[in-house]
């Protein structure tokens, strides 16, 4: 075969199909032939061929008419593909496949599985969140406070970012009681604060303007970290 034939047959044209369906065919329930025979459908359809008949699938195939034929129906009665009827330009009505079914349940596997894995990452870092507070305050949390905590994912719908940077803030500030973080939490909501950066910038601006009580010349003091006391905020 001369260079000039491959090339040909490289630019001959391309069939473009979702990923998903491959990776996850036969968990819908396709089997290998119904998802060839799909292929083609969507390769006659690209090519203005919208109602093939067994006899054209099954002669691009190793399977017969009739075994394509109840591919077809299989296809059909599990809503994977529709029969629907059209009107062209001239007003004459024809039968013609449809793949949207297939599509649609393409797009609801991945929005489920996205959702899971959304759902398993929550579990996890909500998981973290709990064996943070636990380490730092060196004790198993009470009820209470474990409560506190799914309030705060649940129905404040704080990120684990902020609650971990809250976390920190406290610890540093020397304040290590939930009562204060989730009144830090709280004045970051009302400022709507949202980042871990943002959150850094207002405490950082918040102490400088803090005034200091003036300091004893003949006494010198190691330097501490300026706190900010939230709770009278």
């Amino acid at each position: 075969m001369e260079q000039s034939d491959i090339i040909d047959i490289m630019h001959s044209g391309y069939l473009s199909v979702p990923k998903f369906l491959f990776d996850h065919y036969n968990e819908m329930d396709i089997s290998d032939s119904e998802m060839m025979i799909l292929l083609h459908l969507h390769r006659f359809m690209e090519e203005g061929e919208f109602f093939p008949t067994p006899d054209a699938i099954a002669a691009k195939m190793t399977i017969t008419a009739e075994q394509c034929a109840k591919a077809l129906r299989h296809l059909v009665a599990h809503g994977f593909i529709t029969i629907e009827e059209r009107e062209n330009n001239e007003r004459v009505r024809f039968e013609t496949y449809s793949l949207r079914p297939l599509y649609e349940r393409i797009v609801e596997s991945i929005t489920s599985e996205r959702q899971q894995q959304k759902a398993h990452k929550n579990v996890t870092e909500e998981g973290e969140i709990y064996a943070m507070f636990e380490k730092e305050l060196s004790r198993p949390l009470s009820p209470m406070e474990s409560e506190t905590i799914s309030v705060w994912f649940d129905q404040d719908h704080y990120t684990p970012d902020m609650i971990k940077a809250a976390l920190k803030e406290a610890v540093m500030s020397q304040t290590l009681s939930l009562r204060y973080i989730d009144r830090i939490l709280l004045e970051w909501h009302r400022r709507g604060i949202k980042t871990e950066e943002q959150a850094k910038a207002y405490n950082d601006t918040h102490r400088r303007n803090q005034v200091q009580p003036p300091r004893q010349k003949e006494k010198t003091k190691p330097a501490s970290y300026p706190n900010i006391n939230w709770l009278d905020e």
